[in-house]
């Protein structure tokens, strides 16, 4: 009976140390969180727009509506990252994304209003078609990133009741990545994003007319 006890308390002993030398840390994948980066700004021409805009809260495909980073695998396997996450919601980064940066142009001399407590003149309606981090592994095919946003601009005109649409366009970026690493995949995001907020807002320039 004694050795019995003498062993058991051994083997309790042994499964205590065990357990002390597991490191729960380095078992957990490290969580890593990104957001889009500005890309340096384009030169506009002199026509400013005499006009406040607001922009609405971007919407987006129910699929891409989270804060995991898809990534497509040979144009057929969606993969929803665990561990590599957008730092919010894809329609929310994007919203203030376009703000910050619109409002860095000023080129709109009433301002990029954040609210509609004040009538603006322009409204700004987006929504995210795709937004693909694709990855070839089987084929011979270089990695890209592709992001489609469709917009609509409305704006007041006198003696009209409601905003009117003054155009409808979808804007769409497929760029080469130098490799297959999640921070060049978001580098080359950003500079989608930049260009396409780019584009929106020259051709607002073109359809305004400033003296509506």
């Amino acid at each position: 009976m004694k050795y019995k006890w003498l062993t058991s308390c051994i083997l309790i002993l042994l499964l205590v140390n065990l357990n002390g030398c597991v490191n729960i840390k380095s078992t957990t994948p490290k969580i890593n969180v990104f957001q889009l980066k500005q890309s340096e700004l384009p030169k506009f021409d002199d026509n400013r727009i005499n006009k406040s805009i607001f922009i609405k809260n971007f919407s987006i495909k129910t699929e891409l509506s989270s804060e995991k980073i898809v990534i497509i695998e040979d144009d057929i396997n969606v993969v929803k990252c665990n561990y590599h996450l957008w730092n919010v919601p894809l329609d929310e980064m994007l919203t203030d994304f376009a703000i910050d940066r619109m409002s860095k142009y000023k080129i709109f001399t009433k301002g990029v209003v954040s609210s509609t407590t004040m009538l603006p003149d322009i409204v700004l309606e987006c929504r995210i078609i795709d937004c693909s981090i694709n990855n070839y592994i089987e084929k011979k095919t270089a990695n890209s990133v592709g992001l489609s946003i469709a917009a609509n601009v409305y704006a007041a005109k006198k003696g009209e009741p409601e905003f009117v649409t003054i155009f409808s366009e979808v804007y769409t970026k497929n760029l080469l990545r130098p490799d297959n690493t999640i921070s060049s995949a978001i580098d080359v995001m950003s500079e989608c994003a930049s260009e396409i907020i780019d584009d929106i807002t020259k051709d607002i320039q073109k359809h305004i007319d400033n003296k509506s």
